[in-house]
């Protein structure tokens, strides 16, 4: 809905011949637009606001501009529309997602001047959203997006103009991915912690080479990155809401592309990859059971400095553990490039097990695999901070392959060996024994893998794991959704708080698994587990929406893809730098205080 959009349009003949009359009032509206969200966003940018800010709130008053003289006067559309207003406000969201994304790049990786960069932004959405406009928000009741649109048939079919706009959203992913490694790999900052320690060039990556200037402010740099974050969100809802139009090639390729752009980048936003180090140098190089002892009592080791679990024992499982001691006469740097390396294998298995999940239950894989490949937490806080989550879910997922294959007692025995790997794993278990054609085969084989692996754990490092239940028991988040009720209903985040979210957690889980029991498919009951678990979490980090994803793709509930979505919001926001923004900067809100926090951060430091 811009002027530029109008004309190129013309060009290329999407608007039917003697409709001159519209073409001008479509025009004229354009201009207005124009003329409104770039005022208004070189006034936000004079009085200081942040320019991704200012821009967000610039086009949104010229969306509002534009429904209003297009629906009435352009397109004479009739009376107001709740369906009309809302297929309108989808369009504007993905043009906004769109034109941030666009934004950013020009102005931080090519470098153009803000307001220039602005122009050239709204310019590129313009035919996406004129197209969009005509062919479907302002289209008669009952035949917006049909071909047979009466008086307003498009020469461009929505199924064309749908894949046009599914692969530009994937192209956005890609974009907005670049954007915020090359944020994170610019200078030393809280978005890649160990950067704290020093930024040398293999922890910097080659994305800190291209010597692109990023705020030195640190409020700046957290609100542009959370505006990149946030721009990404908005285009995985288009892109999966479209991932039907996708092909497998483009996925593929845009998967194989993202993965090699987190690979070459630093580690955010947190440490736990030389908390990983740390752990297995403990036990190889200093000869402390990793289990038992804390990383404090190996402070001169290499890696202490970087990482940040120093007064808390492993928490990770013995399997985990074990098979880290491995990196450790790689030294320091190549142990770490290892991890990196290894995890973006874990990924990509992760990935193809969906597609090969998908085949097995008969549903279209592409729109599976994208459901999970392109989610920015996946992506940014998952893939860019390199966390085991990765390998838990392998096995998770590949004993659900084997029992969705008939595969019992391998289906069972893979699921159980996760357990050893990340504990949270357990919640999957039963639900891949009840989905098991031959449960009892199935639950044979997970209490014969459980107990070998435990003997063995229990060989190697004992049977006491403080460290999982000090981070059970001891570690709270400033904010989540037990501590935001706890603010609420005045009951904070003590013991008492913590058993009753425990109990709870543990009902839900009971009745999702009656439910198998009685009917309901193990993989959707599965991924609302996953879900409940992450949303109990007092200490949430925004990747944990991975354990829930994959059930999410492959189930055929709807709501549990929307649920998915809606937490992935939540745990975005409750994490740093978003919730530092919005809760703790704007809002004032304090979050969990008291002695729990007090606890949290002494074993941090």
């Amino acid at each position: 809905m811009r002027v530029v959009g109008t004309i190129t349009a013309t060009a290329s003949g999407l608007l039917p011949a003697g409709r001159v009359g519209e073409l001008a009032r479509f025009a004229v509206v354009g201009l207005s637009n124009t003329a409104l969200s770039w005022s208004l966003y070189a006034l936000g940018v004079h009085l200081g606001v942040a320019y991704p800010v200012a821009a967000a709130g610039s086009f949104a008053a010229g969306a509002v501009n534009g429904y209003t003289l297009n629906r009435v006067w352009t397109f004479r559309s009739g009376r107001f529309s709740a369906s009309m207003l809302a297929r309108y406000a989808g369009i504007q969201v993905a043009a906004l997602a769109v034109n941030l994304v666009l934004l950013v790049g020009l102005v931080e990786v090519v470098g153009m001047h803000r307001l220039s960069a602005q122009l050239v932004a709204l310019t590129a959405v313009a035919l996406m959203g004129y197209a969009a406009s005509r062919r479907w928000a302002f289209a008669p009741a009952g035949t917006a997006g049909t071909a047979g649109a009466g008086r307003r048939r498009s020469s461009l079919p929505w199924g064309v103009l749908a894949k046009v706009i599914a692969n530009l959203g994937v192209a956005g992913t890609v974009a907005g991915s670049v954007i915020a490694v090359i944020i994170v790999s610019a200078k030393q900052s809280y978005l890649s912690p160990p950067s704290r320690a020093g930024f040398p060039v293999w922890l910097a990556g080659p994305w800190h080479q291209l010597g692109v200037s990023v705020p030195q402010q640190s409020w700046a740099l957290f609100e542009l990155f959370a505006t990149v974050v946030g721009a990404m969100l908005a285009v995985y809802v288009l892109v999966a809401a479209l991932a039907a139009r996708l092909s497998a090639p483009v996925v593929v390729s845009a998967i194989v592309l993202l993965h090699v752009v987190f690979l070459l980048a630093p580690p955010f936003p947190l440490t736990d990859i030389f908390n990983y180090l740390g752990y297995a140098r403990l036990g190889v190089l200093h000869h402390l059971n990793p289990v038992t002892h804390m990383p404090i009592e190996a402070k001169q080791d290499a890696a202490y400095r970087m990482a940040t679990w120093h007064h808390l024992p492993t928490p990770y499982g013995p399997l985990f553990t074990a098979g880290s001691y491995g990196l450790v006469p790689l030294g320091i740097v190549k142990g770490y490039w290892a991890i990196k390396g290894l995890t973006t294998l874990a990924s990509l298995g992760c990935l193809m097990l969906v597609w090969k999940c998908a085949r097995a239950l008969d549903r279209p894989p592409v729109p599976a695999l994208a459901f999970v490949a392109f989610n920015p937490l996946l992506l940014v806080y998952g893939l860019g901070g390199f966390h085991n989550d990765f390998f838990m879910l392998l096995p998770v997922l590949g004993g659900a392959l084997l029992v969705l294959k008939g595969r019992s007692a391998l289906g069972g025995a893979a699921a159980t060996t996760a357990v050893f790997i990340k504990v949270v794993a357990g919640v999957f278990v039963p639900f891949v024994l009840l989905g098991a054609r031959r449960r009892p085969v199935a639950i044979a084989a997970a209490v014969a893998t459980a107990g070998l692996l435990a003997a063995t754990a229990a060989a190697t490092f004992g049977t006491r794991y403080p460290g999982l239940t000090d981070q059970a028991s001891q570690v709270v988040g400033a904010y989540s959704i037990p501590s935001e009720l706890g603010l609420i209903f005045g009951f904070g985040i003590d013991a008492t708080s913590r058993a009753v979210v425990a109990v709870v957690l543990v009902a839900a889980i009971v009745i999702l698994l009656i439910r198998t029991w009685r009917g309901a498919h193990w993989i959707e009951t599965a991924g609302w587990a996953a879900l409940a678990l992450a949303a109990a979490q007092v200490q949430p980090m925004p990747w944990y929406i991975v354990w829930a994803l994959p059930f999410a793709a492959l189930g055929r509930s709807r709501s549990l893809r929307i649920a998915t979505v809606a937490l992935g919001l939540i745990l975005v926001a409750n994490s740093p730098p978003v919730q530092t923004i919005i809760f703790s900067h704007t809002l004032h809100v304090q979050g969990a205080v008291g002695p729990s926090r007090h606890v949290t951060r002494s074993l941090l430091h």
